[in-house]
Formats: structure tokens, sequence, C-alpha cells
């Protein structure tokens, strides 16, 4: 545990749950750039004026720009979540306690999450000194 979100992003507490409300923003404008070459987006209208959005990839992944601690996180996510509905996530990502919830309760809605409130004391000194060593590490020649 790292105290960062898997992706990177900046997510907020929306009221449906965590959000990352720049690629919320790309998705609903339609991609920019390289995403534009990968993938598709659709807006869908589905019953009761619920909208859907389908995001259907153009080609083949390519993992030439991640780490291997990101390509084992994706896989690991990839395999636990590959068979889960929607509601099964909203129920893993509105769980008492989460960083969204513990976020939510404490400051509302529309703020960005902390994500090492999912830290423990211990966890947070561990990682702080992890990162101090790395700071003062002399560079590899």
């Amino acid at each position: 545990m790292t105290g960062r979100s898997v992706t990177g992003l900046a997510y907020e507490t929306w009221k449906k749950g965590p959000a990352p409300r720049e690629l919320w923003r790309e998705m609903q404008d339609g991609p920019r750039d390289k995403l534009r070459d990968a993938v598709a987006v659709t807006h869908l209208t589905a019953e009761e004026d619920k909208k859907i959005t389908r995001i259907t990839p153009l080609r083949a992944f390519s993992g030439e720009f991640l780490t291997r601690r990101e390509l084992g996180i994706m896989q690991r996510l990839a395999t636990i979540y590959l068979e889960a509905t929607a509601d099964q996530m909203v129920d893993v990502t509105h769980l008492k306690d989460s960083p969204w919830w513990r976020t939510l309760k404490s400051k509302g809605e529309n703020q960005p999450i902390e994500f090492d409130c999912a830290m423990d004391a211990a966890a947070k000194e561990k990682l702080a000194a992890h990162i101090a060593d790395l700071q003062s590490s002399e560079p590899i020649a």
C-alpha cells in the first residue's frame, strides 16, 4: 500500500463514488491525443434516462510505457474485476472506511480523496522512512 491511487489520477468524492474529474471530462468531450487512437467512446441512454459511457478498445493493449509494478497491479485488478458487474464495483468503492467514504464523511462531496487515509499509522511511518531512504540515497553511476 502506497497511499496513492492505483491509476495515478486525482480522485474526488462524487455523490455516486470516487471519480477522476480530469478523465471524466475527457470522456465527455472525447478522448484527446493518443487516447483517441486507442479507444472509442460512445454515450448511451438506458432506461429511466440512465446515462452509460461505453469505452471500446481500438487496438491491442501495449504495456511498453508501464513499469513491472504497474503491470502487476493492472493484472491483479483485471483478474479480480474481470467478471464483476457495475453494481459489485460500486459496492467495493463505497465500503465503510474506504478512502472515498472517509473523505466524504469528513470533507463532503467533490473533495479530493487522500488515499493515505487507508493506511494505519505504522504503514504511514514505514512508507515515510522508505521515501526518506530513497531521497537520501546516492545515485547509482
